[in-house]
């Protein structure tokens, strides 16, 4: 465990995950670049399919195609993998997002 992963995920180049909801939450928050490896079939698939069509996610299932995603990454220059980072950060973060469903669930209670 530890309590910085906000930060390291922030610092990562590549994020290589399951397709768990909350943990893809906060990978496309923080502008991760995510690689969804070997997806469980049912809630894996479904939400990986949703982040491919979504959000530009990419996923595989053989460990040869990971180490090639792996190496394309590496390949890029640091200013790519920022700027990419930076990007995605303004593209499906929403530091805002707790505070307007708190609101929305106020305006719902009788």
């Amino acid at each position: 465990f530890t309590g910085s992963m906000p930060q390291l995920m922030q610092g990562a180049d590549l994020v290589i995950t399951k397709a768990g909801g909350i943990s893809m939450a906060e990978y496309l928050a923080c502008g991760a670049d995510i690689v969804i490896y070997r997806p469980l079939p049912g809630q894996e698939q479904a939400n990986t399919a949703f982040l491919q069509a979504e959000y530009g996610v990419r996923a595989v299932t053989e460990a040869k195609a990971l180490r090639q995603v792996i190496a394309q990454k590496m390949q890029q220059p640091l200013a790519k993998r920022l700027t990419g980072q930076e990007q995605r950060k303004k593209a499906f973060g929403h530091p805002d997002a707790a505070d307007r469903i708190a609101e929305f669930t106020k305006k719902l209670q009788i």
